[in-house]
């Protein structure tokens, strides 16, 4: 087992968890992380603490039309499964019929690997009304040795084909994670960067390193 940041994680059943949420209403938490999982619906694979044994995953709820986020705690031994976030073109169905966009099977911007988190993936989990009219379409692009006018123009032509916001994450597999803005941002020095174990900022200038065509 070797899940990175946004995998989807499934458990068994009868996992022991501890979850961890602000939320006032602990019992009604209880109760809804219970059915969801009971329902055989994953949680997400969050950036990890260093030589803990337990795993921290991540869940966003569904309350009252609010979305509450929610952290858990469980051993990797209720682990049943564990699959990457799925890929952008294999959700055409998803989109084409809650949102009316098409032909995405043969639309193929400069970056093709690009997998759906944040509230579009849970949608397509659940069924429910987890996007809203102002909702970002989340995207963990894998870098593949792409220029920064490549990028660039890729979420050009997402936010046009979406017609709403695009945010999300670029993945370096020497690093970790970069904000898309913050990537694309000549201004800016030094980048967010999230790991598996780990959240640090990283100069730019060591990334130019490593990823000379950027």
């Amino acid at each position: 087992m070797n899940p990175q940041r946004h995998h989807l994680i499934y458990l068994n059943p009868d996992a022991e968890i501890t979850i961890n949420s602000c939320h006032a209403d602990q019992r009604l938490i209880k109760n809804e992380v219970l059915y969801w999982l009971n329902k055989g619906l994953p949680c997400i694979y969050a950036t990890q603490i260093p030589l803990q044994k337990k795993l921290n995953l991540g869940l966003t709820l569904l309350l009252q039309n609010k979305k509450q986020r929610v952290g858990l705690q469980v051993d990797p031994l209720f682990v049943q499964k564990q699959t990457p976030p799925p890929q952008l073109h294999r959700m055409q169905d998803f989109f084409s019929c809650h949102y009316g966009i098409n032909d995405l099977k043969s639309f193929m911007p400069p970056v093709a690997n690009i997998a759906v988190y944040g509230s579009f993936l849970f949608h397509f989990l659940s069924g429910c009304s987890f996007v809203t009219p102002d909702s970002d379409l989340d995207l963990l692009i894998h870098y593949q040795g792409q220029s920064w006018v490549d990028l660039h123009n890729t979420i050009d032509e997402l936010t046009h084909k979406f017609n709403r916001p695009i945010d999300g994450e670029v993945r370096f597999s020497l690093f970790g994670d970069i904000p898309i803005k913050e990537l694309l941002d000549v201004a800016a020095e030094k980048v967010l960067c999230k790991s598996k174990e780990k959240v640090e900022l990283l100069a730019k200038a060591e990334l130019y390193e490593h990823y000379p065509l950027l």
